[in-house]
């Protein structure tokens, strides 16, 4: 018969893989309340992104003024 021991290992191995990856996902950090909450950033980026828009605007309105 052969050894067992390296399956058993790769077997263990593997176990040990799968809990620290289930931990990531499902720790106590962080709550299924918490990841169905996308609108802080969404209404951040919004804001964001008219800013840039407005400065944009303000920045082609003043170049366009005719020096003299």
């Amino acid at each position: 018969m052969s050894d067992p021991r390296p399956k058993i290992i790769l077997q263990a191995h593997a176990t040990r893989s799968a809990v620290a990856l289930t931990l990531m996902l499902h720790g106590r950090d962080r709550s299924s309340r918490e990841l169905k909450k996308p609108f802080g950033p969404l209404i951040a980026g919004a804001v964001l992104a008219v800013v840039i828009m407005v400065a944009f605007y303000i920045a082609s309105r003043l170049g366009s003024i005719p020096k003299r």
